[in-house]
């Protein structure tokens, strides 16, 4: 996911344990490619040398009811039958090699990526008869041209480390630096499992993507989050700050800040109009402000003093609707955010 979208701006969209482990799809809401990806991984003990042989992959275990379960190639051509006008590329993904015979004298074991197509005669015509006697095709199976075998170089034993650095990579050509790898890690495989444990059927295409997909946007949307949440963290704490530089009464700077932190929770929903509204007139009003308001010694408390006595309609509404502290805590932060040399700074030269 992360290599797909710093290699192209273009939409996508990727589902998890969906078909098949996952599919990549080209477009978020109206897609017209799909790109399947089968995840296995193989470790090697006393009957496993740790390589894919290509019985391994044709070879059909049975259930509990004898019941032949699919092979690997198979399960992956079943996809590509149910959605043959999407498919552009069917692939098999291991952190382990392939051990096949190739129609040139290059070792399989160590390519990174195999097309069927590099396969020798025997054994393509070994996987065109498996997957004609499992899926019961009276022809050849078409479009194993776009079957690919791939191996990951993510390291199983050490995954946790090795996928951090990745994320690592990413976040510093993405963002400004200011978000550490782990949590953003941590938080991104909470929103793969919250998709891949999802058990509801959906009953549309559009249903499917909403419920078990990550798009181009909610990628940006967990950076831009965890990137509001850090710079949030530090306005509150330049808030704080000021208001005990100011002496502030402890319970009114206590209860003051809790506001901020629910002005901060609340303002997240771009469909509350009032906290929009208010915010908007607020912003009109804080840029107008005559800056001698900040001259004092407690220039936030004579600001949202004077911001408070204006008779505002949208304030009146916070008011009614949450609380004066809460309108306070809205003004503490807008005026930070608008007018930040002329708070907590100056006064600071004032002190010194």
């Amino acid at each position: 996911m992360l290599r797909v979208h710093q290699e192209s701006k273009d939409d996508y969209c990727i589902l998890f344990e969906v078909h098949d482990d996952v599919v990549l799809l080209n477009h978020s809401t109206n897609p017209t490619e799909a790109y399947f990806y089968q995840v296995k991984t193989k470790t090697p003990g006393k009957k496993s040398s740790g390589t894919w042989s290509l019985t391994n992959l044709l070879s059909r275990k049975t259930d509990a009811k004898e019941q032949k379960l699919s092979s690997i190639l198979g399960k992956l051509y079943a996809q590509y039958l149910r959605f043959e006008s999407y498919a552009k590329k069917m692939v098999f993904v291991s952190d382990a090699a392939f051990k096949i015979e190739l129609k040139s004298e290059i070792t399989s074991t160590d390519l990174e990526l195999i097309s069927l197509k590099e396969l020798d005669d025997s054994s393509l015509l070994k996987i065109k008869d498996i997957l004609m006697d499992e899926h019961q095709l009276k022809s050849e199976p078409e479009g194993l041209e776009l079957f690919q075998l791939e191996r990951t170089p993510l390291s199983v034993p050490d995954h946790q480390r090795h996928t951090e650095g990745i994320i690592s990579e990413f976040l510093e050509k993405e963002t400004d630096g200011s978000i550490l790898p782990r949590p953003f890690h941590q938080a991104l495989r909470s929103e793969v499992q919250i998709r891949n444990n999802r058990e509801s059927i959906a009953a549309s295409p559009q249903d499917m993507i909403r419920h078990r997909g990550i798009s181009r946007a909610d990628l940006k949307g967990m950076i831009n989050s965890a990137q509001s949440i850090i710079k949030q963290n530090d306005l509150y704490d330049t808030i704080r700050s000021q208001l005990e530089a100011e002496k502030m009464n402890f319970f009114e700077r206590n209860s003051l800040m809790q506001s901020v932190r629910e002005f901060f929770r609340e303002r997240l929903d771009q469909t509350n109009l009032l906290i929009v509204d208010a915010s908007q007139k607020a912003v009109q009003l804080i840029q107008q402000m005559d800056n001698q308001i900040f001259d004092g010694d407690t220039p936030l408390d004579s600001a949202i003093l004077y911001l408070a006595t204006l008779d505002e309609k949208e304030f009146d509404f916070i008011r009614t609707n949450y609380s004066q502290d809460f309108l306070n805590a809205m003004f503490l932060v807008l005026i930070y955010e608008q007018k930040p040399s002329k708070t907590d700074s100056e006064h600071e030269e004032k002190s010194s």
